[in-house]
C-alpha cells in the first residue's frame, strides 16, 4: 500500500457498522469481501456452464502481469 504508513493503518476508519476498526482490520475485511464475491462469481459461471479461469495461477495473465522469478 504506496503511500499509506502505520499512523494511518493505525487510526480509527469510520464504517457503517458504527463499530471502531483501525485501518489494518478494515483492509483485511476488504480483502475478504473480495475473495467472497469473487467465489460466488466463480460458483455462478460454473452453474451457467463457463469455466472461469483459475483462481490462484499466474501463467495465463497476459504479458507483464506475470512473475517474474521462479517461486
Amino acid at each position: 500500500m504506496a503511500g499509506v504508513g502505520d499512523e494511518e493503518l493505525g487510526a480509527e476508519v469510520a464504517n457503517s457498522w458504527g463499530i471502531p476498526l483501525n485501518g489494518t482490520f478494515a483492509v483485511l475485511i476488504i480483502n475478504e469481501e473480495f475473495l467472497h464475491h469473487r467465489g460466488q462469481l466463480y460458483a455462478y459461471a460454473r452453474a451457467c456452464g463457463a469455466e472461469p479461469p483459475f483462481m490462484w495461477s499466474f501463467e495465463e495473465n497476459p504479458e507483464g502481469f506475470r512473475p517474474t522469478s521462479p517461486r
